[in-house]
């Protein structure tokens, strides 16, 4: 904005220097000598007023055009960050409610079961150890129960 205020005082300047350079003391006497008549000074000041107004109008509509296109950027960014944050919450949320329902369960004692949630593909991975098939396919039903709509990930490993 400081820029078209410039640029507008400039232009006004150039009007203001234009319209006097036709009324110079050429001759050093005291008395301007104006080439040119008082209509066409007019004339000359209306036309360069109407550039400047023109320059600054236009200079004001890209403005304009700038700071909109900025502020749509800034409510899809903030569309999607909001989008991100929500996302991170209901994982946050959907792994601390599987691995709660897991560590609760008195089948399950003696595994290691690590819970992760894939938020982008709507998936949890249930990786670690476990002692036997039973305590797999319970863990696999305790995840699919406690998160309805997420692809179970198998990686659970029998041992120890």
């Amino acid at each position: 904005m400081n820029n078209i205020r410039k640029m507008g005082a400039l232009l006004g300047a150039g009007a203001a220097i234009f319209t006097l350079a036709g009324c110079a003391d050429n001759d050093r006497n005291g008395q301007a000598e104006s080439p040119a008549n008082s209509d066409n000074v007019g004339g000359a000041v209306a036309d360069n007023l109407g550039d400047t107004a023109n320059a600054v109008s236009g200079a004001v509509g890209g403005a304009a055009n700038a700071v909109s296109n900025a502020g749509g950027a800034v409510v899809e960014g903030a569309s999607k960050m909001g989008g991100a944050v929500v996302n991170a919450g209901e994982t946050a949320a959907m792994t601390s409610k599987v691995k709660t329902a897991i560590g609760a369960n008195p089948g399950l004692k003696g595994s290691n079961i690590n819970v992760s949630t894939m938020a982008g593909s709507n998936s949890i991975s249930l990786a670690g150890t476990v002692k036997s098939a039973a305590q797999k396919t319970l863990a696999n039903a305790i995840a699919k129960k406690n998160a309805p709509g997420y692809k179970i990930v198998d990686q659970l490993k029998m041992g120890g």
